[in-house]
């Protein structure tokens, strides 16, 4: 535990680095060490990175996580992202969950580039929520339930769509809840079926996974 309201740690991989800095939004002097894992993410990643430095703020924000349950996260540009914890006592497996997969979105949008698109989108996600389950073996909520021939289709009209309602698709919108992640992890169960391969995950492009829409 420490004291302070704010923690910070370096990640080092060769030249690159991730500083991550914790903060005790709720004030309760409850600030663990964040899981060791974390580092073999960074480890595995950083040889694909193009940037040298990254930054990821974690924080224990409960308006800011899934359903006040599950982290939530979002990657603000190809060098920051942010983590927001319901509480400091969350499950170890589901921050490295989490952690991977917004590692993975800074290097993507490196690799490939931010989304531009619909497709980009479910490009992105497809990939980062494989890497992330080929390292924790969870399935995070929002990836699960029922996906209708409706939203497929759907998707494949909107895929080259830059104004597509980002809410509507990965919040809740008309073709149902989370419905954007429910379809990318989809397409990367089917695109990875034989296997995850890390390399593939960070350069493949876009659309290759429209091809996999039913």
């Amino acid at each position: 535990m420490n004291d302070s309201p704010i923690r910070t740690q370096l990640l080092q991989s060769g030249s690159k680095e991730l500083l991550i800095t914790s903060v005790d939004v709720r004030g309760d002097g409850n600030l663990p060490l964040l899981p060791a894992a974390m580092k073999a993410v960074f480890n595995e990643l950083a040889p694909y990175a193009k940037n040298k430095r990254g930054v990821t703020y974690v924080r224990d924000f409960p308006e800011r996580a899934i359903s006040k349950t599950q982290p939530g996260s979002w990657a603000r540009n190809d060098h920051e992202f942010d983590i927001s914890l319901p509480d400091w006592q969350a499950d170890p497996k589901k921050i490295v969950e989490v952690f991977a997969a917004e590692m993975h979105h800074l290097v993507r949008y490196q690799t490939v580039g931010v989304p531009k698109t619909l497709g980009d989108t479910l490009a992105l996600e497809a990939t980062a929520r494989a890497y992330a389950a080929s390292l924790s073996g969870l399935t995070v909520p929002w990836t699960k339930g029922p996906v209708s021939q409706q939203a497929y289709d759907q998707a494949k009209k909107d895929w080259s769509r830059r104004d597509y309602d980002h809410q509507a698709w990965f919040l809740k919108g008309p073709l149902g809840k989370w419905i954007g992640y429910r379809i990318a992890h989809r397409l990367g169960k089917e695109f990875f079926r034989n296997g995850f391969d890390l390399q593939t995950s960070l350069s493949v492009r876009t659309a290759v996974f429209k091809k996999l829409l039913p």
